[in-house]
């Protein structure tokens, strides 16, 4: 995968958590109604070229970070659930169908034993590159794999960036450009928009594939004459950005409705109130205070077009763009639509419609359904007419077929697709064969200037020279203090590296898997990974796959018992010698052991492994649907022997001897709410009371510092024994260590390689 120096920003879809009833996959949202999903974070980034400290990456900020709809980490959310394995992953569900669970005993589970009970010899040289195009826009779909360490980028820009080349300082480099599930793309000649189910917006250089812009829990966008507009989930306002620079220029109120016009000089909100016109700065120009609720509009620069059918159900309505004088014409029949760049229009009236002129004048009167106009053309069923010529069709169309601005795309039975254009004289019917995309259900098809993209499932994007524009879905990441790093993407690759002090990165194998979450040892030698197979006689069941490192050579697979257990998450040892596993059925959880005999009950948090592999920390936790966190008691093993009992949840060691535990309290079922916290030493005795917010799930990066996340899944870097926030990352982004002064950040529109001190 070549790298790209862009901006991190983009909200992930539960890439760190997801709440029991967000059971995800690749390529699936969090909401696949946008009118219902939950407020996130919209604020933009530009691409400064500089390391950002201001919405996304933070390395001093003391606030605790912004909202997301993602879910708490480590065991439960506010309301006692469990959420998320602590694993960066887009699919993982904690919980599972009616069946009931088997005893953990008697379960095919490591936790009796510290022998593999199967091994198999998985390959580890399948050496996957990604497609993706260079920084010329050359349109070959081979592209570099992830072995790249900053030589190649998007419009000749460097892999990583920040003050301080020679690895002293803050530095970030991408290591892949990704999308989360479903995309939809909108086109604008020079410039081009891609909206993804996580709700990532980028606003990207169609010549050199630069990233201009990017911004998160993003709802609707639009892109015309050089003006990029959307709104987002709060429902109440629409940010515009200036599409040739990527700079923010203004807001306007939000409405149910709102567009841009042709030529980017305004926008306009249409409501049951008023149509308004704003400058792309956001000032108003004008306003008519009438009910203009479901208003069509053809925006262009010096009138606005629209059927309101609160105004007039028999007119179309003319406004002057510059002061909103009105003119009106009348029509016959039920409006149908507007043709895209001219004010023609047709209407409907039983099995007929008419097409009226710019002069308002019929052209056409003709049995049909017209569904998209352009120029002179006409596209209806059985294929495009010219409305001057309507009993001549110029080129056929299928019902299968997607329409933007001058074009239409359509596919045949046999699978083969066609871009007639309309734009062109005569109009062209070109064969194309995109290299993504064109055999999912429902691609996101956008045109203009004679070029055109689609989008498609799992984070994927091509163009009309062949180009892949991302590298697909990120599905899950791991990291090491070791300064290893672990990339497992949408086409079933996974990819190990070394990464360098300067945010470059060195890719030293890849290897194929399909799974879910990602867990790696502390010295960069042993992954474990969230999988489902299906063993000979046997069932399709959850289980652990046990990677070597660098190599990727399978070591050895463990099934949970029954198809119905869902498997939550993993700790492990710095040297991979002890790990844990926490898996639920129909809301109950079971925990075991793998190094420790006889270690493996029920509860509903993840077993936490001392670095040094040294002790084991178990917090009982509750283990049906409604129990909660309160009056929770840890049992410390040193491993196998019981050393100590502490009072509340153990989120994870700090060091070999110390972990940090929390004390909740009781405010209802299935709700929680946090008391304080203490870190604790491995005879139960409280070392210091902390002054630290409710977090979850700890990553040690050395004695002290440690990634944690907060109850929403917002992840951050504090420095536990002294209670200091040291970094934050965009907020619900998955976050790894990968060495001790690098993490890597999964926002779902990048993957990115961050230095944080």
């Amino acid at each position: 995968m070549p790298s790209r120096t862009v901006r991190p920003l983009a909200l992930a879809l539960c890439v760190t958590a997801c709440t029991p009833d967000e059971v995800l996959s690749a390529g699936s949202s969090s909401s696949g109604d946008p009118g219902t999903a939950s407020s996130v974070d919209s604020g933009p980034i530009v691409d400064t070229g500089e390391l950002d400290t201001s919405g996304g990456w933070s390395s001093t900020s003391p606030s605790g970070g912004s909202t997301s709809t993602s879910s708490g980490t480590d065991g439960t959310t506010g309301t006692g659930e469990p959420t998320t394995s602590g694993e960066s992953d887009a699919t993982t569900s904690s919980d599972a169908s009616s069946s009931t669970s088997t005893d953990p005993s008697t379960s095919t589970d490591p936790s009796t034993t510290d022998a593999p009970t199967s091994t198999s010899d998985a390959s580890s040289s399948t050496d996957a590159t990604t497609t993706a195009s260079s920084s010329t826009g050359d349109p070959s779909t081979t592209g570099d794999s992830l072995g790249s360490t900053g030589a190649s980028s998007s419009g000749g820009e460097s892999s990583s960036t920040g003050d301080d080349t020679d690895g002293g300082g803050p530095c970030e480099g991408t290591v892949a450009r990704t999308h989360v599930g479903q995309v939809t793309t909108h086109h604008d000649g020079d410039r081009f928009v891609t909206v993804d189910e996580g709700h990532n917006l980028v606003l990207w250089d169609t010549a050199t594939l630069a990233v201009l812009f990017e911004a998160r829990g993003v709802r609707y966008a639009s892109i015309d004459g050089g003006t990029l507009a959307y709104d987002t989930f709060e429902y109440d306002t629409v940010f515009i950005v200036d599409a040739t620079t990527g700079s923010p220029s203004g807001e306007v109120p939000y409405q149910f409705a709102w567009g841009i016009a042709q030529d980017g000089s305004y926008v306009w909100t249409g409501s049951a109130t008023a149509l308004t016109v704003y400058e792309p700065d956001g000032a108003l120009r004008w306003s008519v205070d009438e009910n203009f609720l479901g208003v069509q509009v053809l925006a262009q620069g010096d009138v606005l077009h629209a059927f309101a059918g609160g105004q007039s159900a028999t007119e179309v309505l003319h406004y002057a763009a510059d002061v909103g004088v009105l003119d009106s014409d009348a029509f016959l029949g039920t409006f149908g639509g507007w043709f895209e760049d001219v004010p023609r229009y047709w209407t409907n009236q039983g099995m007929a419609y008419r097409v009226y002129d710019v002069d308002n004048t019929v052209l056409v009167l003709e049995l049909g359904a017209p569904t998209h106009g352009f120029g002179t053309r006409l596209v209806r069923p059985g294929g495009v007419v010219d409305i001057f010529d309507p009993d001549t069709v110029l080129a056929p169309v299928g019902s299968d077929r997607f329409e933007d601005g001058g074009a239409v795309l359509w596919r045949a039975i046999d699978g083969s697709a066609t871009v007639v254009r309309l734009d062109t004289d005569p109009v062209t019917a070109t064969p194309v064969a995109p290299v993504c995309c064109i055999t999912e259900d429902y691609p996101s098809f956008a045109y203009a200037d004679g070029a055109w993209l689609l989008g498609g499932d799992h984070g994927q994007v091509t163009d009309d020279l062949g180009r892949a524009i991302t590298d697909g879905e990120a599905v899950a990441i791991a990291g090491s203090t070791a300064g290893r790093m672990a990339l497992s993407m949408g086409d079933g690759v996974l990819h190990i590296a070394d990464v360098g002090e300067d945010c470059t990165w060195a890719e030293i194998s890849s290897f194929p898997r399909v799974g879910r979450n990602l867990r790696m040892s502390g010295d960069g030698t042993t992954l474990l990974s969230t999988e489902r197979w299906t063993t000979m006689f046997g069932s399709n069941r959850d289980g652990t796959r046990i990677y070597a490192l660098p190599d990727g050579a399978m070591q050895a697979e463990y099934q949970l018992g029954v198809m119905s257990d869902s498997l939550f998450g993993h700790d492990i040892s710095d040297d991979a010698s002890v790990w844990s596993r926490l898996w639920f059925n129909t809301g109950i959880g079971t925990y075991s052991v793998a190094g420790v005999a006889g270690l493996a009950g029920s509860g509903r948090v993840i077993p936490r492994i001392a670095p040094d592999a040294q002790h084991v920390v178990i917090s009982d936790g509750g283990s049906g649907v409604l129990e909660t966190w309160a009056d929770s008691v840890t049992y410390v093993y040193d491993p196998q022997d019981f050393a100590g009992i502490i009072d509340g949840v153990a989120h994870g060691f700090i060091d070999d001897g110390h972990v940090l535990v929390a004390r909740y309290a009781d405010c209802g079922n299935n709700c929680i709410t946090m008391i304080g916290s203490d870190i604790v030493d491995m005879t139960g005795t409280i070392v210091a009371a902390t002054a630290l917010p409710d977090l979850r799930d700890l990553r040690r990066i050395d004695d002290g510092a440690a990634i944690a996340f907060d109850p929403a899944g917002n992840g951050a870097i504090y420095d536990v024994t002294a209670g200091v926030l040291l970094w934050e990352a965009p907020a619900g982004a998955a976050v790894e260590v990968a060495g001790p002064n690098h993490v890597l950040v999964s926002t779902g529109a990048r993957v990115d390689v961050v230095r944080w001190r």
